[in-house]
């Protein structure tokens, strides 16, 4: 709601601060009280009751957007209707991309958990290196719906082409790193050196999709603004069903790729999707906004 009404300075603040509250609260329970895995969980939970509150806050006081009330808990169907039209397509989206990893992680167990550890550090260098462009996204959606209405097609443009130019440039040093010192990109996780020297070709081949995932990232946000949300999801199937699974599947078990074709299935899967969304955005299917309330 506030980067809709172009108030990006209090989410960040809030998230700056619940995530050093989890910090000390992970040292907290997991240092000093020995909760373990327990502890981590707690401070998170806590951490986040913490942002709700601090959001729920500023929305109510500060900006007044909503109130309380027993009048204003309620369901009003002409707003539920293009609520659902937008948002089913995305909870399928995201259904299906976690489903996909899920699989994927059983794909990679079987190949011993020195395979399995080293994927787990080369996904949390993947969620990294995706932070900008998932960020960038949020802030064109806003962007491309405030401006659509209007017919400012060229200022959603510009925004767009910045965007992408501003998260490409940002993957592009992650790619770099990731290319050029595999090895010391993997020990930021692990200094095991079996799990390094596993993970290191792995690595190689994931990051070759991490400028264009996050360029596709911004791709997606003309049409989300215009609430063409099922293209996302046609893309999220796609990549989920057949490159991410299929593809990962026939690279492993019958080609001499092994564990390495799991992460080549895993980078082509990006530039599947900005294949499927380029049509829309160039033919200017955007351009047309399909939410009314």
């Amino acid at each position: 709601l506030l980067r809709v009404i172009g108030e990006p300075k209090a989410p960040i603040k809030i998230i700056f601060f619940t995530t050093v509250q989890n910090i000390l609260l992970d040292l907290l329970f997991v240092g000093a009280l020995d909760l373990r895995a327990a502890g981590a969980a707690l401070a998170t939970i806590l951490s986040q009751i913490t942002s709700l509150c601090l959001i729920a806050y500023v929305c109510t006081h500060r900006f007044e957007l909503y109130r309380f009330s027993r009048k204003s808990i309620r369901i009003d169907i002409t707003i539920l209707k293009p609520i659902l039209k937008v948002g089913a397509p995305q909870i399928l989206q995201f259904t299906s991309t976690n489903a996909s990893f899920l699989v994927l992680g059983s794909l990679v167990n079987v190949y011993g958990v020195a395979a399995s550890a080293a994927a787990g550090a080369v996904t949390k260098i993947w969620n990294f290196s995706v932070l900008p462009g998932q960020a960038m996204m949020s802030a064109l959606v806003s962007v491309s719906a405030q401006n659509l209405p209007d017919k400012k097609y060229d200022r959603i443009l510009k925004s767009f082409f910045c965007g992408a130019s501003i998260v490409a440039g940002i993957a592009l040093v992650v790619t770099l790193f990731c290319e050029l010192t595999p090895a010391a990109m993997l020990s930021l996780f692990t200094s095991d050196a079996e799990v390094i020297n596993a993970g290191i070709g792995y690595l190689r081949l994931y990051a070759v999709g991490f400028i264009v995932e996050n360029v596709m990232f911004c791709m997606y946000a003309p049409l989300m603004g215009a609430g063409l949300t099922l293209v996302q999801m046609s893309c999220a199937l796609v990549n989920s069903c057949i490159v991410r699974l299929f593809v990962a599947w026939l690279l492993s078990s019958f080609t001499s790729l092994g564990f390495q074709g799991l992460a080549l299935a895993f980078s082509a899967a990006p530039y599947v999707s900005v294949i499927i969304t380029a049509p829309f955005l160039i033919t200017g299917k955007w351009k047309v906004n399909h939410v009314r309330v």
